[in-house]
């Protein structure tokens, strides 16, 4: 599993969304996501897989999911 860039489309408030560009053993693929940042104490992370991408988003969850917080946290 390769992370690439990790963009982020918009701000509403305290919502953010993007996509997350990654590799897998088998082809590069994208993954959308939103993060609420409301409370300074919990940040909710949706990952929105593809049903192709569902197994290796699921494999990956956590590494994918490092890589969209480091992103939205320094902003």
């Amino acid at each position: 599993m390769n992370v690439g860039r990790c963009v982020i489309e918009r701000r509403d408030g305290p919502t953010v969304c993007g996509l997350l560009f990654y590799r897998d053993a088998q082809h590069d693929s994208h993954l959308q996501w939103t993060a609420d940042l409301g409370d300074p104490r919990q940040i909710v992370l949706r990952l929105y897989p593809s049903l192709e991408t569902l197994a290796i988003v699921r494999e990956h969850c956590s590494v994918l999911a490092d890589s969209v917080l480091r992103e939205v946290t320094k902003h």
